[in-house]
């Protein structure tokens, strides 16, 4: 069995984890920590893999390093594989170990860490560790095995991905309680305080620019964050308010804030899945019962 992979020299677990080292840091330098006698082993070891395959696992340029195409592909594959190893093993010798969930900090804030005695209960009281997260990070994260499960909109889903439905992202406008304005008028309440929004650029920033032109209305802008966890702590310091999460009612009170569900808002909202790796789970079939079971706890009604 699989006799061709071992009729001859120059792939082994110490070679393929010293390519990942180097893949990781895209140097020799960093990877061998300055020590120079690791720095000419590692460099030995992925001539002799890239010899194994007849392929350029690097493109080298001065000091630094790159994967090249067919490097990037086998970098994911051994980095499945040793993450594969890894659970093996702890299975194997009965240790609980870890599993990593990434996501956005507001559902680490607002719907994970909330149910975080519920999840333990479901992963078997493992370590549980949560990133925050971009979605493109989480997805590489999980085709490289560093990531077991990440929670994103179910329109960045790639192919390679499994994932069960979560609900939606809805968003709403909160603003002060004392505020006597209709919220059935959008354009006076949009206008009728600073608001605080989330910093760079991207869809959201997009509407909260688009606000303007609409309504015919100038948008005051107080303060920008880098998350809607940060923007709801903000609208308990000052009076502003701020287009976030229907979940962010889990911060701002009722008796402090009002959350007007717009029908201007509705283009925000996100279809969420839980997501993990589909070709890991055929190794580790936990993976897809820890799956089922993190997006059970995840999902609310809508």
């Amino acid at each position: 069995m699989h006799q061709a992979l071992f009729s001859k020299s120059g792939l082994s677990l110490d070679r393929l984890n010293s390519f990942c080292r180097v893949a990781k840091t895209e140097s020799f330098t960093q990877a061998a920590g300055g020590d120079p006698n690791r720095q000419t082993q590692y460099s030995r070891q992925i001539k002799d893999l890239e010899q194994f395959f007849g392929t350029e696992l690097f493109h080298r340029k001065g000091r630094t390093v790159s994967l090249s195409e067919t490097g990037k592909e086998l970098h994911t594959l051994v980095s499945e594989y040793f993450s594969a190893l890894e659970d093996f093993k702890e299975r194997c010798s009965g240790q609980l170990g870890s599993y990593t969930i990434g996501a956005g900090e507001s559902i680490i804030q607002w719907k994970l860490i909330p149910k975080l005695n519920e999840i333990k209960e479901s992963f078997a009281k493992a370590d549980v560790i949560f990133k925050n997260l971009r979605t493109a990070d989480i997805i590489d994260g999980i085709n490289k095995g560093e990531i077991d499960f990440g929670i994103i909109r179910k329109s960045a889903v790639t192919s390679n991905l499994a994932t069960l439905p979560v609900g939606s992202l809805k968003f709403a406008f909160f603003y002060p309680s004392h505020s006597k304005i209709d919220p059935s008028d959008e354009a006076q309440l949009f206008s009728s305080f600073p608001l605080a929004i989330m910093e760079g650029e991207g869809r959201y920033q997009k509407f909260i620019s688009e606000l303007s032109s609409k309504h015919g209305i100038l948008v005051r802008k107080s303060v920008s964050c880098s998350s809607f966890p940060m923007m709801a702590k903000t609208l308990t310091s000052i009076p502003v308010a701020a287009i976030l999460p229907t979940i962010a009612s889990e911060e701002l009170p009722a008796e402090s804030f009002k959350m007007a569900e717009l029908a201007s808002l509705k283009p925000l909202a996100q279809e969420l899945c839980v997501c993990w790796n589909q070709r890991l789970a055929s190794m580790n079939p936990t993976l897809k019962e820890l799956g089922k079971a993190l997006a059970k706890l995840t999902r609310k009604e809508d």
